[in-house]
């Protein structure tokens, strides 16, 4: 699995205790759920497999599962053109 980076240009925002992505480019906002949310925060910071244990170890999952979800975020991010992998 590859490293990924954030596009530029890009503003994360919290109302409510929501959190949200803004896209001013693609004039879109995204609503991320919680485990989205902590994959955004962690993906400068760590690989994948490292976001695995530690939401296995949030969530109490097994860490193929939390692995499994985070490459389906990562994913869905992608296509949405919020990340690009290196």
């Amino acid at each position: 699995m590859g490293q990924y980076t954030k596009k530029n240009g890009i503003s994360i925002r919290q109302s409510a205790g929501r959190f949200f992505i803004i896209d001013t480019a693609a004039g879109k906002i995204h609503h991320l759920n919680e485990t989205a949310h902590l994959v955004w925060q962690w993906l400068d910071i760590m690989p994948p497999e490292d976001m695995a244990k530690k939401l296995a170890s949030i969530y109490k999952v097994e860490q193929e599962q939390a692995l499994a979800d985070i490459l389906a975020i990562l994913e869905r991010l992608k296509t949405e053109g919020l990340i690009h992998e290196e």
